[in-house]
């Protein structure tokens, strides 16, 4: 599982979305808000 911040995994979306395609992301936002993103 790795963990980003909103605006890191904005900056790198390539590779967020290549680190997904094997084990759960999590991105996190400033105001506590938590996001799993996971592609099947």
């Amino acid at each position: 599982m790795k963990v980003f911040t909103y605006s890191e995994a904005r900056q790198k979306f390539s590779k967020v979305l290549d680190i997904a395609r094997s084990e759960e992301v999590i991105i996190k936002r400033r105001r506590g808000e938590t996001f799993v993103q996971k592609i099947t």
